[in-house]
Formats: structure tokens, sequence, C-alpha cells
């Protein structure tokens, strides 16, 4: 594993280390091609929502989930050894249940939070599965 940046990266995302993760899997991106470069690519921004998430950032965790979702949909349920059909699922579950739009929304207009539900522990959060 040690050798593969891809399972490294994913490794870190699985270990909530979504920006380091972020910084390996671009070496792997920059390299590929079709799917696989997209696939890499929908990863990256998916770890990177949820590290903007954790950073008190809905506005640019929307904005990376959006684009990542859409490239999720392009692809195989299973890719670069990852559940990326199952994670974009629990991913959208997630973002839904804690009203990411509303959130990003009241962000750019400073408007208060209340009445949203509370962000989960981020141990809770969706991570995907390695198959």
């Amino acid at each position: 594993m040690a050798d593969d940046p891809i399972a490294v990266g994913v490794a870190m995302i699985q270990a909530r280390e979504w920006f380091e993760a972020h910084e390996v899997l671009e070496v792997p991106w920059r390299a590929a091609s079709g799917e696989t470069k997209q696939a890499l690519q929908a990863l990256i921004q998916a770890a990177v929502s949820l590290e903007h998430l954790r950073r008190g950032n809905p506005r640019g965790a929307w904005g990376q989930w959006n684009k990542a979702r859409a490239k999720m949909d392009q692809l195989p349920p299973v890719m670069c050894g990852v559940a990326i059909a199952a994670w974009r699922d629990a991913l959208a579950a997630f973002y839904t249940d804690i009203d990411i739009d509303e959130r990003s929304r009241r962000t750019v207009a400073r408007q208060s939070m209340d009445g949203l539900p509370a962000l989960p522990d981020v141990v809770t959060w969706p991570l995907p599965a390695v198959v």
C-alpha cells in the first residue's frame, strides 16, 4: 500500500485526513486519464468538501460536493478500489440531513444558522468503503 498513492490517499480519507488525502491524490490524478482521472478528481473534491465543512465553511463544502457528485454520477459503482456510488449516496444523504444548501445560502447572506440541524460529530461523517 505504501507504494500506491491512490491506496494511501483513500486510507487518508478513511482516517478523516481530508486535506492531506487531497495532496496525495493529486499526484496520480495529474498522471491519469479518462474515468480514472474523473474518479480521482471526484474523490479529491468529496474529501475537500468534508474538510471545508469541518473548518466551518459550508459554502466551500457545498461547492466541492456539487462538483464531486456530478462526477460520481457518471462513474461506475466501483473505481480505484472505492465504492464510489455507495459513498456518493451516503454523502448525499448526509448533506441533505444537515441541509448543506441552506447552510451555504445563509453563509453567503451572513445569516444565522438557527433552526438548522446541528452538525453531527465528525467521527460519524460518511467515509468511502474500499472494495
